[in-house]
């Protein structure tokens, strides 16, 4: 599984299929990347699925900055490409609703659960 810098913060995530990503998915809280293991099993869906800092194998929260700012700047570089659906759970759908207000170009779909 790949490990960079992301957004200025050490990131963890997973990428499921062969192809580019179509598929953005962001956990909860107290959850992790895994969490979404069987819906990015979807044949010909290929998806990326990354730790949120302070979760399963990402850095932690720099505090000197709000968690839901940190996190954005990770899932920033991840959506620099091309457009992706996004699915947020819960905390995740609190990013992915503040990714498309504020930078709607970056993605195609967003779905919250």
């Amino acid at each position: 599984m790949p490990r960079a810098r992301s957004g200025e913060t050490e990131t963890f995530w997973r990428n499921r299929g062969m192809d580019t990503p179509s598929l953005f998915l962001i956990h909860r809280t107290l959850a992790h990347s895994g969490a979404w293991s069987e819906l990015a099993e979807l044949p010909n869906r290929p998806a990326a699925a990354f730790d949120l800092p302070g979760h399963g194998q990402s850095g932690e929260w720099d505090s000197s900055t709000g968690y839901l700012d940190q996190c954005l700047c990770v899932a920033e570089d991840f959506l620099d490409g091309e457009r992706m659906d996004v699915v947020g759970l819960s905390f995740g759908t609190v990013m992915g609703l503040r990714l498309a207000m504020e930078q709607p170009e970056r993605g195609r779909r967003l779905a919250m659960i």
